[in-house]
């Protein structure tokens, strides 16, 4: 009986997987692959409420409400409802909308306000409700758990891992956004930094105290105030199941009521997000705000922007118009222009230049850097898994990946250079044939691979090669910059444009005879 069931799962999820993959083929034939982005970007600019977007922004429950609503289904679940919605014979998508976005998808051709799709929905809604219970139980619990940690002023840092932190002991590369904290002025005055990453233990790092602590806010404590919050729970509980707005954020509210509860001493001087999670911001940020903690928002990379494609029109895509964080920090003035431009709230941008994040802390054995040029990818991942994506323009495929390499090492085959080869950090879906493209140009004896979890900073910093290549329009391309390397984004399918929002005025090459030639300057300068 358990094998024929696990049998079932397995063939019925084969078959959502080739249902959208033929959604995703049909736009492609019919070049219109943006429609993806652009229903998004049309249910984004219209919130459940039927008030315009910019009203939205002047009360926090509201557009956390939106930006929840944007970030929790308009995702890649989304993507494979609407392009197996495509390809279905009655062209109807089964997945939770509001009633205002199924009524989008209508105008689009698509069957979506149907009585199903509102039982999605209100089911959508229950789940949250019900999440909200566990988190108040959570929540409650955790206020008679005994918590123990350093007293004094810190700073929370959201969303880490292992990789981002400093090591315990040993050798470190610096590259990490606790150690690029460290060495900002606010540092002096913190005694301690807290962080999310699991399965670290506290340690002290340059007499800081190194704390990871799940979740950014302590829990209430005190008799009364936690009198106060437990009463407030039972009532909102029973009140939040007759509003679809509270059974939404009951989550979101729970931990608003904590921070009206918890003494500000008790608060971070300051809480740091980064771009992974850049649509919904947690509803305490604002009553957080208004008690004086800072809200930061940081950037680990520069590529954010969508690709702008010739004779195409420009998408922006990924829904930044809905962000509403007080405080940016920038890498460059590029990024910054872009904040200006595409975020609708009024909001700090202080540009900090490059913004290390994460590292191995692995030291690099230096090769010899005669005639050697640095190369960055972007790995291209499984075709099921990229078509799931909704990505409004076919680039960072296999061939693409593939024909960048292959060219550079023709290139490099003829000047003689040694290639030092930096690929995205590791991931389980990488496409299966550009994998074997690298594991074939690292047998020809001109490749040497770094381990894909070192970061780009230390690469640039090891190795002082006479140029850097990068996948358009990566960071890698900045980091060799800093470090004085000459550096481009080489287009293989010469189809981008060059003034694109994302690139960061690097030199953009497309063709492979300009790259040699490029390439050729620069060795004889040498």
């Amino acid at each position: 009986m358990y094998s024929w069931l696990l049998n079932r799962i397995k063939l019925h999820k084969r078959a959502q997987i080739r249902s959208y993959m033929r959604g995703y083929n049909f736009l492609s034939k019919n070049d219109n692959l943006e429609f993806i982005a652009r229903v998004k970007n049309s249910m984004a600019n219209s919130p459940i409420s039927k008030t315009d977007l910019n009203a939205l922004f002047s009360n926090p429950e509201s557009i956390c409400l939106h930006q929840f609503l944007v970030y929790r289904l308009l995702n890649t679940e989304f993507n494979k409802a609407l392009q197996s919605a495509l390809v279905h014979p009655k062209k109807e998508i089964f997945y939770p909308l509001p009633h205002n976005w199924r009524l989008i998808l209508s105008e689009e051709g698509i069957k979506s306000n149907t009585t199903y799709n509102s039982f999605l929905w209100h089911l959508f809604q229950f789940k949250w409700y019900l999440f909200g219970v566990a988190t108040l139980l959570i929540e409650c619990w955790r206020m008679i758990k005994p918590l123990r940690l350093p007293k004094g002023d810190y700073v929370y840092f959201e969303n880490l891992t292992k990789n981002n932190l400093p090591p315990k002991k040993g050798w470190s590369s610096q590259n990490n956004i606790i150690e690029w904290f460290l060495a900002r002025p606010e540092a002096k005055k913190i005694i301690s930094i807290r962080h999310s990453a699991k399965g670290v233990s506290s340690f002290v790092f340059k007499n800081k105290n190194i704390d990871c602590v799940a979740t950014a806010l302590p829990p209430v404590s005190g008799f009364i105030s936690s009198i106060k919050f437990v009463f407030w729970g039972i009532q909102y509980s029973a009140r939040a199941i007759f509003s679809r707005k509270k059974r939404l954020l009951f989550r979101e509210l729970i931990f608003e009521q904590q921070i009206s509860l918890i003494p500000y001493e008790k608060l971070a001087k300051a809480y740091y997000f980064h771009n992974s999670g850049h649509l919904l911001r947690p509803l305490w940020t604002y009553s957080a705000q208004e008690r004086g903690v800072g809200i930061y928002f940081y950037f680990y990379s520069t590529n954010i922007y969508s690709l702008d494609i010739k004779g195409k029109t420009f998408l922006q895509d990924h829904q930044w118009q809905i962000v509403s964080w007080p405080n940016y920090l920038a890498w460059n003035e590029t990024q910054k222009r872009f904040l200006e431009k595409t975020t609708l709230t009024k909001k700090d941008i202080e540009i900090v230049g490059i913004i290390p994040f994460s590292s191995n802390n692995k030291s690099l054995i230096q090769e010899n850097s005669s005639n050697t040029i640095i190369v960055f990818d972007v790995q291209p991942m499984r075709t099921s898994v990229y078509q799931s994506l909704g990505i409004g323009y076919e680039y960072y495929t296999s061939k693409n990946g593939s024909d960048f390499l292959i060219h550079i090492d023709q290139i490099a085959k003829e000047l003689k250079l040694k290639v030092i080869f930096k690929r995205k950090r590791k991931a389980p879906n990488v496409d299966k044939k550009y994998l074997e493209t690298v594991k074939k140009l690292f047998l020809t004896g001109r490749w040497v691979e770094i381990n894909p979890d070192t970061d780009a900073h230390s690469v640039c910093g090891k190795f002082k090669a006479i140029a850097s290549i990068s996948t358009p329009f990566t960071s890698t391309a900045i980091a060799s910059s800093f470090f004085k390397i000459p550096t481009v984004y080489y287009d293989v399918t010469a189809e981008l444009k060059e003034k694109n929002s994302g690139y960061n005025k690097i030199k953009m090459i497309t063709t492979k005879q300009e790259l040699k030639e490029w390439l050729n300057i620069l060795k004889n300068d040498r």
